[in-house]
């Protein structure tokens, strides 16, 4: 931070006056509002859908078993071992469901917790630098971006991870502005929580973050002295380093195969588990992630990065110039940033914010491998755009930086009234009723628009701004609770029940060409699922999906204790052998539906899941009896037809 900006603060400051106790009680009781705004929508009808398959479950179900064996180090799938992730969501998952019990609320809980608290953080850094309008049009933008707030509601951990970078960097951010260096150690400690959420990505990418916006402020070098990263390194070391030594131990090593090559480097220099997609994959997240306040972000980042700053402080030079001074200070290579030395708190938040959000999009477009929450990261920054831009908009002299985008959002809500039915009918699978939900969504978004559109022509900006942010939290809370119902009915509903079920007996259960991670959740023990169709790591045995890996190892600390590694599948010792590796346990690059069938016939007794569009495999076959269907799965009962001894 240069000195100019410094003494103007210092100078503001010189004029405030404590803040009298009805102006905290004020703010209290706004950031609780915000904050009660936000957990309504991330908690409301939370737990009423069944897991979705399979990504939830890579996080709900491991957190389960952790729970239920008592290992809080290695993390299990199916009861075998899956080196994914580091393992802070999945204690955090683990602890709600001994509070709440094993239900699909406490999977999700703490990630709904955690983007319910990061929209009252996003609030309360536009509320300190900017304005309180400010913070709430931020917070409302946040809470309403449809990719946030699904994620939010989904027990993943890419919201931990979320929260836990942008709370860190906001941290950085204050206490570099206010010198406050307690504020950077706290964000130390939030960054080493990052990276026990995903890994080295969570220290990283903010780095890299802090690291290009202190250079476009050119105070690198005195930010890198205000940091000490020295001594947050140390910190930051000092919460992560025990858990993962003392896996890499646990795992003779297998740990840094699998997880630190396999999941960043691999995942960032090739296609794994077959998320790929193009270069401009995560500029159409943000796109359709953000919207419908896209719409705002061209002339948010153009007013944030154009020359001549609107809110910058004059710098010394400029002051200098203006009194007629003749000696002008001498050009370098970095003249072009010098609008960039003396900004004011909201210039310099802006900035901040447009600096997290292009270079999280930009780190993670580089990455081969592309999933939609990958982004999410940047949508705090994101919602502190919009807000200073719209506040801003509220201000202008001119009507049309707010009215033009709000206008043609309002006009293609109405296009999109007309071609919605033909959309909807050329997605395949799409669920039955989903027209009619998308259809009444669009329709009263329509009429919000419309009404803002009317509202800021007559002059009315503030009221047009306000009407449309509480209807759009409405409409999206609304319709997205009957899109979730929709899309849940179709493509889970009924697993839980027929899984419960055929775990009321002591016979295995087999899953046929489907990939249902879901299913030791609602059976508590292990189910005989196919391999994990994805190809074993190289140099390992092990797996990165849901099943196929070998056994942990026997390890013995000093003679202290050991661990012992989860019971082997059956589908380890029994499939049948294309190739074996030297334990004589299969290796397959994909399980076939015939080594599945081939699986369930050397058994006496068995349960076959399947989907109800796979189920001719089995109609009228010998041995295999229909037991029920229940939504998109059909339950099949084998009896090996030279057994006497069926069991109706």
């Amino acid at each position: 931070m240069s000195s100019g900006t410094l003494k103007t603060d210092r100078q503001n400051r010189q004029h405030q006056v404590a803040p009298p106790e009805t102006k905290i009680g004020k703010e209290l009781l706004v950031v609780s509002l915000v904050f009660g705004v936000a957990a309504a929508c991330f908690f409301v009808g939370l737990g009423d859908f069944p897991l979705f398959n399979p990504d939830e479950c890579f996080y709900a179900e491991p957190a389960r078993e952790m729970l239920e064996t008592g290992d809080w180090i290695t993390t299990t799938l199916n009861y075998d071992i899956r080196y994914t992730k580091p393992p802070l969501h999945y204690w955090a998952t683990a602890i709600c469901y001994y509070l709440f019990g094993t239900t699909e609320f406490a999977a999700r809980f703490f990630s709904a917790t955690c983007g319910s608290v990061l929209v009252a953080a996003t609030y309360c850094m536009l509320n300190k630098f900017v304005s309180m309008r400010a913070g709430l049009i931020g917070a409302a933008v946040l809470v309403t971006a449809p990719l946030y707030t699904v994620t939010g509601r989904l027990g993943l951990g890419d919201m931990t991870l979320s929260a836990c970078i942008a709370g860190a960097l906001f941290c950085f951010f204050t206490g570099f502005r206010e010198k406050r260096v307690s504020f950077a150690y706290i964000g130390y400690v939030l960054l080493a929580c990052a990276a026990m959420t995903k890994g080295p990505v969570g220290i990283v990418l903010p780095v890299i973050i802090l690291a290009a916006y202190h250079l476009i402020r050119r105070n690198l070098i005195e930010a890198f002295k205000f940091y000490k990263p020295h001594w947050g390194a140390l910190l930051a070391a000092a919460i992560t380093l025990p858990w993962y030594v003392i896996e890499t131990m646990v795992t003779k090593g297998e740990y840094f195969t699998c997880f630190i090559v396999m999941e960043n480097f691999q995942r960032f220099t090739n296609i794994v588990s077959g998320h790929k997609g193009a270069w401009w994959y995560h500029l159409a997240a943000v796109g359709g992630g953000l919207f419908p306040w896209t719409a705002f972000l061209p002339q948010a980042l153009y007013n944030t990065f154009k020359p001549g700053a609107p809110d910058a402080v004059p710098s010394t030079a400029s002051l200098s110039a203006a009194s007629g001074a003749s000696i002008a200070p001498a050009k370098s290579r970095w003249s072009i940033l010098n609008i960039y030395r003396n900004l004011d708190a909201k210039q310099d938040l802006a900035l901040f914010a447009a600096c997290f959000a292009i270079i999280t999009v930009v780190f993670y477009s580089a990455s081969v491998s592309k999933l939609l929450a990958y982004t999410v990261p940047a949508f705090p920054a994101l919602a502190i755009l919009l807000g200073i831009e719209i506040d801003r908009a509220l201000n202008a002299s001119k009507l049309r930086r707010l009215l033009i985008p709000i206008a043609v959002l309002a006009a293609a809500y109405g296009i999109a009234t007309f071609v919605e039915p033909m959309i909807v009918k050329m997605i395949r699978r799409a669920p039955e009723n989903i027209s009619g939900i998308v259809g009444g969504y669009i329709v009263a978004q329509f009429f919000a628009f419309a009404a803002a559109t009317a509202l800021i022509a007559m002059g009315r900006r503030v009221w047009g701004v306000a009407v449309l942010a509480v209807a759009t939290i409405g409409v999206a809370g609304f319709y997205g609770l009957q899109g979730g119902a929709a899309y849940s009915a179709q493509k889970e509903q009924g697993l839980p029940d027929i899984a419960r079920f055929a775990a009321a007996s002591d016979e295995p259960i087999f899953v046929y060409k489907a990939r249902l991670p879901s299913l030791p959740f609602y059976t508590h023990r292990h189910t005989v699922l196919s391999p994990a169709q994805e190809r074993p790591i190289k140099g390992t045995k092990r797996y990165t999906g849901v099943a196929g890996q070998s056994q942990p190892p026997i390890v013995n600390f000093f003679g202290l204790f050991g661990t012992e590694g989860a019971k082997p599948s059956v589908s380890e010792t029994t499939a049948p052998t294309p190739t074996h590796d030297a334990n004589g346990k299969p290796i397959y690059d994909y399980i076939t539906g015939g080594e599945v069938q081939h699986e369930i016939s050397l058994r006496p007794k068995a349960y076959v899941i399947t989907k109800a569009t796979d189920a001719a495999d089995f109609e009228n076959r010998a041995g295999f009896k229909k037991v029920t269907q229940s939504g998109s799965f059909v339950l099949y009962h084998w009896i090996r037809p030279s057994d006497n001894t069926a069991v109706q």
